[in-house]
């Protein structure tokens, strides 16, 4: 909250014949009449639609292991076609030639997570690309080295990673490259981005444990994405790349049903209209006591879960095919959360936080509050008269 006394005087915008006319109020009880507090502002802008980005709707997909349970029996247990087939790649797991034509027999986009192997960066990268470019000459998503706690140099990651983009574009041009952050690592994110240049999608895994070194972990996930999505969301389309929440733990023996399905609702019903340029989530449907984890993340498992989820998916938000959009421009409510400051019960937004998402020429359009630092003020109602900006204050 700002402290001291305020003068604030309007300036009313007219045209050059004419003379600025400022009224002056001076404002002494600062505390109980000028006040901050965050708004949620979405602003509609335009944006050309990525490689394969649907205008709108979520592509659904899912990652059930490479040997433990079918794509088919999965999706046969939910009653959902997943638009993409997830795999991970390894030297010692890569994918196959039949692998890729099921995926064509089923309609389904491949999706290849391939992780950064630091010991041995050029020899893998050589046999992954060899390995892709022996295929069936389709589209295919590559989630290439997903940023994790255990990166530390940032200069060396995005040498190895533009190295590896500028790799696989040149061999395997039908390549679509997701660049991926782990949800622990979202506040170095930007330490660690490529560029714009160096990526088509942009996806944020988020794996969430009941428990890590055997402390109950406490999420803060609205926080967190809403941060990610507010750094990436002008600059690519956006998935989360990767989904997993446990249902139960060895280390207490519980089970957390109820949670998972909150958690579930979540990002299967909430995130979609919150945050519309998600376009894509992937499921990771793993049961890690099997490779000597302590989770299952199933949500396969368990029929409460089963069912919930069942119940989400049947919205015809989520989208069963990958569809091709070149060239093609779409409009949207970009979502910002920005402090504002109320006066009189009416509420101002700074012009330092617009100017850089509102075009200028737009804002000429609204009177302001100017104080005698210089600072200006722009009432959100008459922002919101424009028809370019919505907010929930006034519902």
């Amino acid at each position: 909250m700002k402290k001291g006394i305020l003068v604030f005087f309007t300036i009313f915008l007219v045209s050059c014949a004419e003379q600025e006319i400022p009224i002056i109020e001076e404002v002494s009880n600062v505390d109980t009449i000028f006040k901050e507090e965050k708004v949620q502002l979405y602003i509609k802008d335009e944006y050309d639609l990525g490689l394969f980005e649907p205008e709108r709707g979520v592509y659904l997909g899912a990652y059930t292991g490479n040997a433990e349970l079918t794509q088919n029996s999965f999706e046969s247990s939910v009653g959902t076609d997943m638009a993409f087939k997830v795999f991970q790649y390894t030297a010692k797991n890569s994918i196959t030639n039949k692998e890729i034509l099921e995926c064509i027999a089923n309609e389904q986009m491949p999706y290849i997570k391939y992780l950064l192997n630091e010991d041995n960066i050029d020899s893998s990268l050589y046999h992954f690309i060899g390995d892709l470019s022996s295929m069936y000459k389709i589209p295919i998503f590559i989630e290439l080295y997903p940023l994790n706690e255990d990166i530390t140099d940032p200069r060396k990651y995005k040498e190895n990673y533009i190295k590896a983009y500028q790799e696989i574009k040149e061999h395997v041009p039908e390549a679509v490259i997701v660049w991926c952050v782990d949800y622990d690592s979202i506040e170095d994110s930007l330490a660690f981005y490529p560029g714009d240049t160096y990526l088509d999608w942009a996806g944020l895994n988020i794996y969430m444990p009941k428990y890590k070194e055997d402390i109950l972990v406490e999420y803060t996930i609205e926080n967190n994405i809403d941060v990610w999505y507010k750094l990436f969301q002008d600059k690519k389309p956006l998935m989360i790349s990767g989904l997993a929440i446990s249902n139960y733990s060895n280390i207490d023996n519980a089970y957390t049903i109820f949670e998972a399905q909150d958690k579930l609702k979540y990002f299967y019903e909430d995130i979609p209209n919150i945050y519309p340029r998600i376009k894509s989530i992937l499921y990771v449907d793993i049961d890690m006591r099997r490779y000597g984890g302590d989770d299952d993340y199933r949500i396969t498992a368990d029929p409460k879960i089963l069912n919930h989820v069942v119940d989400l998916w049947d919205n015809t938000i989520f989208l069963e095919d990958v569809i091709s959009t070149p060239n093609q421009t779409a409009a949207e409510y970009k979502n910002y959360n920005l402090p504002a400051y109320t006066y009189n019960d009416v509420y101002y937004i700074e012009e330092i936080y617009l100017e850089s998402i509102i075009d200028k020429h737009i804002l000429d359009k609204v009177s302001v509050f100017k104080d005698l630092e210089g600072n200006i003020y722009y009432p959100l109602e008459e922002l919101v008269m424009l028809d370019i900006v919505e907010t929930n204050i006034f519902n």
